[in-house]
């Protein structure tokens, strides 16, 4: 009898035990979706400093209406593929018109000219430069003829004028000082080649075996920015600096410069990270123009 009561005992403590991890996990999920929701919500929600005319407490910001301006978003991802856009574009795209909704806060098929004229005379009173107010410009006359189906006035709504500035760029000395600053192999050919043939970050990332050329010299960019194909010149600095790398890391075949974790493209962040370290132990005293423009 005392084993079979020692037993029921057992029992009983081991399923109060199930059960109080059962309700624990049960309050976190409710927890989780609780906070998804806010922060779904929040991400619509014009905050203060977008419009200094809107007050959080004014707004009565349902669900549904996030969810309306989240079809709309989707819309452009769309779009912008039928028309064979960039990723990178179509992310930007995204960004700039959800900026825009979260300013205006108005539905979108309700929007005028005025609408973007507004917001844009924001950004410039905030200090954007007019690369920036350009940038949001594109991005807008997308949503408004491309998924809105909307006339643009480029007279109402102008482009700036940019501010051309001529660029420093790195001496032969820097930029040794720069492939010296690098201790990891791999970044070091990336920058060789970057800054010896002019490629931009997004095109070396992408770059595989078979596009290098040792007996032309050059170097095969396919699908670059404007969705076009060209050769770049291959230096001998750059290219022992790349045999070098390509002896010592693998001899990779496909991918040339592959992430060590996935085996997949590097991300152009990641390099860019990289390539800031680099400078700040290369210690320059003046500001430089580098090869980091993403695609």
């Amino acid at each position: 009898m005392e084993g079979t009561n020692s037993k029921t005992v057992e029992r009983e403590i081991y399923n109060m035990r199930k059960y109080k991890w059962l309700i624990i996990y049960v309050l976190l999920m409710i927890g989780i979706l609780i906070a998804s929701k806010t922060l779904f919500l929040n991400a619509y929600i014009p905050s203060d400093s977008m419009n200094p005319t809107l007050k959080r407490g004014d707004l009565v910001f349902s669900l549904r209406t996030a969810t309306e301006y989240n079809r709309y978003i989707n819309k452009i991802e769309d779009v912008g593929k039928l028309r064979n856009l960039k990723p990178g574009t179509i992310r930007t795209y995204k960004n700039n018109v959800r900026d825009f909704l979260k300013f205006i806060n108005k539905h979108p098929e309700d929007l005028t000219c005025e609408d973007a004229r507004d917001f844009l005379l924001y950004l410039k009173d905030k200090g954007d430069k007019s690369s920036t107010l350009n940038n949001k410009n594109a991005s807008l006359v997308f949503f408004y003829k491309r998924v809105l189906g909307k006339l643009w006035d480029d007279n109402l709504v102008p482009r700036a004028i940019n501010d051309y500035a001529i660029p420093r760029v790195l001496t032969r000395e820097e930029v040794e000082r720069l492939l010296d600053a690098t201790p990891n192999l791999k970044y070091k050919a990336m920058f060789a080649l970057m800054y010896s043939s002019g490629l931009r970050v997004s095109e070396v990332i992408h770059l595989n075996h078979e596009d290098i050329s040792r007996t032309n010299m050059q170097i095969y960019i396919r699908n670059s920015k404007t969705h076009s194909s060209r050769y770049a010149i291959l230096s001998q600095r750059a290219l022992d600096i790349l045999t070098e790398y390509w002896f010592k890391c693998g001899k990779p075949k496909g991918i040339l410069f592959p992430n060590q974790w996935t085996g997949e493209y590097l991300t152009s962040s990641a390099t860019g990270l990289e390539m800031r370290k680099s400078v700040k132990k290369s210690r320059f005293t003046q500001r430089c123009t580098f090869p980091l423009s993403k695609a």
